[in-house]
């Protein structure tokens, strides 16, 4: 049914007027969501392949998951999923997700992240201000504080998406003539969104449609993130590759901490996942030895191993401090042979060094903690994109068990 009132109605009367039944309205509408299921789970997903893109989904409405259980079906995984496909580059997705979000909660949540490790920072906070009534003015504030403070607070090479407000009458809930009132001011909204990202050096409006209806008797299902994820990724994916190409520096120092406060001790279920993980490395990949380790100051602590593989080593001047420095896998089939490497004392020295492989590992805050490896005395050959597939995968796992230290 098409609204009764047209834009014409709602400027005259004024927003400030419509407020009240604005509030009243989202009321009773929204104790219609209190059965609708959204995912409780990992907030994070992860897309398979090589050097990935890190990126951080934050916000209300499409973001939260509506009608799913598991972000991985949801916007988050549907949305890391496309821009594998369009970029050829694995993705690594954190979602922060509120149904009552707006920018200066956003603000505040991802100032509490380390916000250097995304390559992109994907916004959905609109949906509130328009069920609210937003006066555009303080609309345009809040989006220019959020999107000013993202870029403050971020690399400069990260690109930022502020993802426009959905039609109003495309969400079940909220599908009746005050809808159709509400999405006129939608409308509004997103034309001023479009404008405060044109002023911005790395933000970036992205229009959505409504999407196709979901399968009968369901809210949302896969299909409705699939295509929001299309829309999305049809203007992310071209972002992130031109701000990958013009990359003028690495950040290779940020995110690493000490990790002996956080998992100095560890519980014997968690030494035995870590060890099966690392004997996965060494079965799969071949070497001499396997391993684990955290940095606990200016060294590394094994925490698992399999093979020959030492108890300690000094982070400086070591392979795995080359591999913090990296962005995904550091892999050397031949240390002798590599002028990066030919004469470093893990080389020369007792260790002789020449095959090495390894992957960062991340704490659940995002910074680089660790590194899984396989190394031995040996050159070996092989093709680096698999054996970058296989540690990145096992990465993924420990993380997921140092989640639960």
């Amino acid at each position: 049914m098409r609204c009764l009132f047209g834009r014409e109605f709602i400027v005259g009367l004024g927003v400030a007027s419509l407020v009240p039944a604005a509030r009243a309205w989202k009321w009773s509408r929204q104790m219609e969501l209190l059965t609708v299921p959204r995912p409780t789970g990992n907030s994070k997903v992860h897309s398979a392949g090589l050097t990935a893109d890190r990126v951080l989904l934050i916000g209300s409405g499409m973001a939260v998951g509506w009608g799913v259980t598991s972000h991985d079906v949801g916007l988050g995984g549907a949305l890391a999923r496309t821009l594998t496909a369009r970029t050829g580059h694995a993705v690594d997705l954190d979602i922060i997700a509120d149904p009552g979000m707006v920018p200066a909660a956003a603000l505040r949540l991802s100032r509490s992240l380390n916000l250097q490790r995304y390559d992109g920072v994907v916004v959905t906070v609109g949906v509130n201000a328009a069920l609210d009534m937003t006066q555009p003015s303080r609309w345009r504030r809040d989006l220019g504080e959020l999107v000013t403070g993202l870029e403050e607070e971020t690399r400069p090479d990260t690109r930022i998406f502020v993802v426009g407000i959905q039609p109003i009458r495309s969400i079940p809930t909220y599908d009746d003539a005050f809808g159709g009132i509400v999405n006129l001011h939608a409308s509004r909204l997103n034309s001023i969104s479009a404008r405060v990202c044109s002023t911005s050096g790395r933000a970036t409006f992205v229009p959505t449609s409504a999407p196709p209806p979901a399968a009968p008797q369901r809210f949302r299902d896969g299909s409705t993130y699939r295509y929001w994820a299309d829309e999305i990724g049809a203007i992310v994916a071209p972002e992130m590759d031109r701000s990958r190409e013009v990359r003028a520096a690495e950040f290779p120092s940020a995110g690493l901490e000490s990790a002996t406060p956080e998992y100095g001790v560890m519980s014997r279920e968690s030494e035995i996942r870590l060890d099966s993980i690392v004997k996965q490395a060494l079965t799969m990949l071949g070497g001499a030895g396997a391993a684990f380790g955290l940095i606990e100051d200016s060294r590394i602590v094994v925490k698992a191993r399999a093979g020959t593989v030492p108890g300690q080593v000094d982070l400086a001047g070591s392979f795995t401090a080359a591999t913090f420095a990296s962005r995904g896998a550091l892999i050397v089939p031949d240390a002798a042979a590599d002028e990066r490497f030919r004469s470093n004392p893990n080389v020369v020295g007792d260790l002789g060094i020449r095959q090495w492989a390894g992957f960062p590992v991340e704490s659940a805050s995002g910074n680089r903690v660790g590194v899984i490896c396989v190394f031995g005395p040996r050159p070996k050959a092989g093709d680096p994109r698999m054996v970058e597939l296989v540690l990145r995968q096992l990465a993924l796992q420990i993380q997921d068990v140092l989640r639960t230290v």
